[in-house]
């Protein structure tokens, strides 16, 4: 298994409470991975007691592991002041004993939260979680890097923040605990990964109802200041540096993330440059017509990568 496949999902499935044992949000992400790399199968399958060692879990136990696939296979629960949603994931799994094989058909409720996003999406490699030990600090990753391109402290309630993390109200009930186990551990994990936080504790009264959490790119700021000091190693990255120049400009984009769609463009024409330009071009356009038309509901950004 590569660990340098994608796991994209909507932000509303990032916020979305499912999930929280750490071994299930690794199975979950490479589920991602399988449903995005075919689409269109009516079945998969991916080989789970082999890829608990795959995906750097410690996990020997047999019954633990059939517990985990079996949740797996819940669907998602979504509360507003009116409603109790739930979300089918899967609409079909098995799970051989033998073979250690988990068979997977996604529910078609799932599809257009991984392919083909309309919105607003995360998107990170599969390598990035791996290291981490806890499934609260897996979705506090997705959540905080959701929220990371935002220049100001993003005000999370704590109720909310327990909510979309699939916490419960049974589970470190307490404030303090909740610290300890959850925001501090993922604090420390979190470091080890493309982003940290730090936050700050707002109160209602005398309890602590909120925290403002300030969210950073770590290697995106160290690798623009690297580029900032070697300028000219930018042209020899990029043979066609007018495509990058003009997704900064048509975009309002760093050279950051010009560079990381002109990787996925040239990727995408089996490393033409040229016909990686072409296609660039031609979405720039598209996205510019659209935005005039008054068809784009997310960040010009996003419709652009979704658009290539």
């Amino acid at each position: 298994m590569s660990v340098l496949k994608k796991i994209v999902k909507s932000n509303e499935l990032v916020r979305m409470p499912h999930f929280s044992d750490c071994l299930e949000q690794k199975l979950f992400a490479r589920m991602v991975v399988e449903v995005r790399d075919r689409p269109g199968q009516e079945e998969y399958q991916i080989p789970v007691l082999s890829l608990v060692k795959d995906l750097d879990m410690t996990v020997n136990n047999r019954e633990y592991v059939e517990e985990a696939v079996r949740r797996m296979f819940y669907p998602l629960t979504v509360r507003d002041d009116v409603w109790i949603k739930y979300l089918p994931v899967f609409k079909d799994g098995k799970l051989n004993i033998e073979t250690g094989m988990v068979h997977f058909s996604p529910a078609e409720e799932l599809l257009p939260h991984i392919l083909n996003l309309a919105g607003s999406f995360t998107a990170y490699n599969l390598s990035t979680i791996l290291g981490l030990k806890s499934g609260y600090s897996i979705k506090l990753y997705e959540l905080f890097l959701s929220d990371s391109y935002k220049d100001q402290p993003v005000i999370y309630k704590v109720d909310d923040l327990r909510e979309m993390i699939g916490l419960g109200k049974r589970k470190y009930v307490d404030y303090y605990t909740f610290k300890i186990k959850v925001i501090d551990t993922a604090k420390v994990a979190l470091s080890d990964t493309d982003i940290n936080f730090d936050y700050a504790e707002l109160k209602t009264g005398k309890k602590i109802s909120a925290l403002a959490v300030t969210i950073k790119k770590i290697k995106e700021v160290e690798k623009a200041e690297e580029l900032r000091e070697n300028a000219p190693k930018v042209d020899e990255l990029i043979p066609n540096r007018g495509a990058v120049e003009a997704m900064e400009r048509v975009l309002g984009i760093g050279v950051k993330q010009a560079l990381r769609n002109w990787e996925y463009a040239i990727s995408l024409e089996d490393g033409n440059e040229d016909e990686a330009s072409k296609r660039i071009f031609r979405n720039l356009k598209h996205t510019e017509d659209r935005d005039v038309a008054g068809e784009i509901k997310t960040a010009r950004p996003n419709f652009f990568y979704t658009s290539l």
